[in-house]
């Protein structure tokens, strides 16, 4: 923007990741050694979806990213948070969940205790697969051929799209659960029967 950091006067930050206040001061810490305007805001990347998403910054924000994150507010600047710090915190329905549960699916076909799935295929086609448990390989970043295993999540995409029933379900069950915690948060924060938006 060609201007000095010293004309700042007010700065704004959105980041995935914090979620805790210890988060906050640690990233806060970082933006002290760049930013010196006198009004600064940082806040979560859900809080950052829930403003864009709606006219007011009120309702319900659900982000699937590399994880998951529901989170609320109401009219009364009342706040409601579920999850965001993945398997410690119950989440599920991020990428990386999908994507797992991709791999999974794929593995349970090829030992013969699951259903039929692209999934199989499409997995064995994208990373060169000789066999299936090769994707173990993959998963160490010190082999040379590190990877990140939510690049899976495109391919549950993909096969849930050419009508494959496996991927389908993990979907819907990515949905259910991302509906789940909305709910818990709508009921928290709101009336029985007030209007809420929710952005996705």
């Amino acid at each position: 923007a060609k201007i000095r950091a010293a004309d700042l006067s007010a700065t704004g930050y959105g980041i995935c990741g914090a979620d805790r206040d210890k988060d906050y001061a640690t990233v806060m810490g970082m933006i002290d050694t760049f930013d010196r305007a006198s009004m600064r805001v940082l806040v979560n990347d859900t809080s950052m979806a829930l403003r864009a998403g709606t006219p007011d910054g009120v309702g319900v924000a659900c982000i699937s990213g590399t994880g998951a994150n529901v989170m609320g507010f109401n009219r009364a600047g009342r706040f409601k948070r579920v999850g965001g710090l993945g398997p410690l915190s119950a989440d599920w329905g991020g990428g990386t969940d999908i994507a797992v549960a991709g791999v999974n699916a794929a593995m349970k076909q090829a030992e013969g205790r699951g259903k039929t799935t692209l999934l199989y295929d499409l997995i064995m086609r994208h990373y060169r697969l000789g066999h299936i448990e090769d994707m173990i390989e993959l998963g160490f970043r010190d082999v040379g051929r590190g990877h990140e295993i939510g690049m899976v999540a495109a391919l549950v995409f993909e096969a849930a799209a050419a009508g494959d029933a496996v991927a389908r379900r993990i979907l819907v069950d990515v949905g259910t659960s991302m509906g789940r915690a909305a709910r818990f948060v709508i009921a928290d924060l709101f009336k029985p029967g007030e209007p809420v938006t929710v952005a996705l």
